[in-house]
């Protein structure tokens, strides 16, 4: 099988199993230690009902597999329960057929290259397909979906794979073939809300698309209470601010998952979502539940008992992004190339590393991470900004900055400045922001720190609409790490605050890297093409690489759960899991 898709090392994707060992740890910390009131309280044993119990950290605006809105926020266990994809991308990224018979290879009748730079794939489904709800799966849903996607006012036609096609035809049922007008890397691998193309349900969708109203469109109850869809799990109920219920569909692609049923629950509070592990009311936790420090405390308490498994995936990229939408930047200095590469030199990152993730760990001078084998190459080509105060006060100097009477960086026409640094609720997202402001402030920058409230972690125009700094994250898949920063995905009020690009950072000369970069073939070129890339943001600093996070998955009383890797279906053999033979484990006591 020809496959293009840029795979990272085996190495890197390997998960780190941390838990059932033989020798007892250490005693938590006390501040560690979970809370019993925080507990969820089933109603029954989820065990006698035959029920999976997730917990995740908050609550989805959707469980489409490619919704209208999205938040950048992590929910991806609820979204994968419902949904299905063309192609499965497995813990080594390597991809397999799902709903699609075969992938398409490059070079052949369902892969074509034509001479103007444009391309064709044709995808073939599996026979007998079905919607939840029992209507037919036809290739005619995957064209519908196209005219979705693509329409202008619902903000989303700018984003990749739809804004590069051309057209989706459905010749017959069970043929979708796709026009596009460009090359595009992935167009054999559609996997993922950020960058996959799942069909919709023109039997449900179909009357309201017609009417011609977005904002009808956008509020149907399809997108939530009433979700249809392909995947191992059915929606059967949703409860807001609770959890998610689903049922096992036996029209399921690869199968009816063994587990009969699977509620997720939303939990904001890690320590609740760590009482919950403990206390065997849950199953599995991930998607942001748990940070690393209650992870290491889920070890210490599972290692005496073989409670269960904790998984870390190194699959994030943890950065600072930077507001350059000028109606929004407070203080304008920071458009200012030396004052970022002052408060680059201002990152105490080995000082992350050790507060945050017990000096178990790597910080990011680059957006990629350095288990590529081109790794070394952008090393030697990127500028770098160790910890040094020293340089923070000279290019500060530089910009027109000096030190007022109380010892903080001010300019005759602006006045002290104090810039924001914004982050979202959550133990190790408030520590991470705690590390960074400290030492912006050490150097003498009035730097301020703001939580987002819980309320608002989902509202797309709080989260774009930040004044300065705001902590942010991303897959370590290049082409998503890219997008991050392309003009195009910028959010705005235009798009309904949808895109990637945060922080509305624009480059023309990047842009257009990015776009050869996501139409060449040829790996060497795309290497070199990333080379430049990185350089470029070295030197201009759009955001602050701070380092490579390790998400978290933990799990007890059951087999088959893997972590999170970079490029990877997320949890795609979910509807394997199954419920341990071991007997539950005893509840851990306050």
């Amino acid at each position: 099988m020809t496959h293009v898709r840029s795979v990272f090392p085996a190495l890197f994707l390997a998960l780190v199993v941390v838990g059932c060992s033989t020798q007892p740890a250490p005693a938590p910390a006390p501040a560690e230690q979970p809370r019993p009131d925080l507990a969820f309280t089933a109603p029954e044993n989820p065990r006698d009902l035959r029920t999976m119990v997730l917990v995740t950290r908050g609550e989805p605006n959707s469980i489409a597999a490619r919704p209208l809105r999205t938040t950048g926020s992590t929910f991806g266990i609820a979204t994968r329960l419902v949904n299905a994809d063309l192609v499965l991308v497995d813990q080594s990224g390597v991809p397999h057929p799902y709903l699609a018979e075969s992938i398409p290879q490059l070079n052949t009748d369902t892969w074509k290259v034509l001479p103007d730079g444009r391309m064709e794939t044709t995808y073939k489904l599996r026979p007998n397909l079905t919607w939840h709800d029992g209507a037919p799966l036809s290739a005619k849903d995957f064209v519908f979906a196209w005219r979705v996607y693509t329409t202008q006012n619902l903000g989303i036609a700018s984003l990749r794979p739809q804004s590069l096609m051309e057209e989706v035809a459905a010749p017959d049922d069970r043929t979708v073939v796709i026009r596009w007008r460009e090359i595009y890397l992935e167009a054999d691998s559609l996997v993922g809300g950020s960058s996959g193309y799942q069909p919709l349900p023109e039997h449900i969708l179909g009357g309201a698309l017609a009417q011609g109203d977005p904002d009808a469109f956008v509020a149907q109850p399809y997108w939530t209470t009433e979700y249809v869809g392909l995947g191992p799990y059915r929606l059967s109920r949703w409860e807001p601010g609770a959890f998610i219920e689903t049922t096992a569909f036996p029209g399921h692609a690869l199968g009816r998952p063994k587990i009969d049923r699977a509620r997720v629950i939303f939990v904001g509070d890690p320590n609740a979502a760590l009482a919950n592990m403990l206390a065997g009311s849950a199953n599995w936790a991930g998607d942001e539940a748990l940070d690393f420090q209650r992870a290491v405390t889920l070890k210490q308490q599972w290692d005496a008992s073989n409670g269960g498994s904790v998984l870390l995936s190194p699959n994030e990229l943890r950065y600072v992004q930077v507001q350059f939408k000028t109606e929004y930047t407070n203080p304008a200095a920071i458009l200012d190339s030396r004052v970022r590469k002052a408060l680059a030199h201002a990152l105490d990152k080995q000082g992350l590393i050790d507060g945050i993730l017990n000096g178990d760990g790597t910080y990011a001078d680059t957006m990629i991470p350095n288990t590529l084998d081109y790794y070394p190459t952008v090393n030697s080509a990127i500028a770098k900004y160790p910890y040094d105060p020293r340089m923070t006060q000279q290019l500060m100097g530089e910009a027109g900055f000096t030190k007022d009477g109380d010892g903080w960086f001010a300019s005759p026409t602006g006045g002290r400045f104090n810039p924001e640094f914004r982050t979202q609720t959550g133990g190790q997202a408030e520590q991470e922001m705690a590390i960074v402001v400290d030492g912006w402030r050490r150097a003498g920058v009035d730097a301020r720190s703001f939580v987002l409230p819980a309320a608002q972690d989902q509202d797309l125009q709080a989260r774009a609409t930040f004044p300065s700094f705001a902590s942010a994250n991303s897959q370590l898949a290049e082409q998503t790490l890219l997008d991050k920063l392309v003009g195009s995905r910028a959010a705005r009020a235009d798009n309904r605050w949808t895109g990637s690009n945060r922080g509305g950072y624009a480059n023309s000369a990047y842009d257009r890297l990015v776009e050869g970069f996501s139409r060449q073939l040829d790996r060497g070129q795309r290497d070199q093409v990333m080379v430049q890339l990185m350089k470029l943001i070295s030197d201009e600093l759009p955001i602050f690489p701070l380092y490579y996070n390790a998400r978290v998955v933990a799990f007890t009383g059951l087999s088959g759960p893997q972590g999170r890797s970079p490029g990877s279906t997320d949890y795609g053999n979910v509807y394997e899991w199954e419920f341990s033979t071991a007997a539950p484990p005893t509840p851990a006591r306050p």
